[in-house]
């Protein structure tokens, strides 16, 4: 089961309102996994850094549960 979470500096405003659905679909897509198996967690507005500036950044994590 992909579980992924998705964290930006981006306000909620800024992220588009499908954003969970178009990643899912990406994901079942390209790993060959139903829709309904794939969890994303959406995470804006977050403090986060990188290379010691505030630009907009998103960090990502693919995690694969086998059951």
């Amino acid at each position: 089961m992909p579980m992924v979470r998705v964290a930006t500096n981006l306000p909620d405003k800024d992220v588009p309102a499908n954003f969970e659905e178009r990643l899912t679909d990406l994901l079942a897509e390209s790993m060959n996994k139903p829709r309904a198996r794939i969890a994303v967690e959406m995470m804006a507005g977050q403090r986060i850094m990188h290379g010691g500036v505030r630009n907009p950044v998103v960090l990502i994590k693919v995690h694969i549960l086998y059951l």
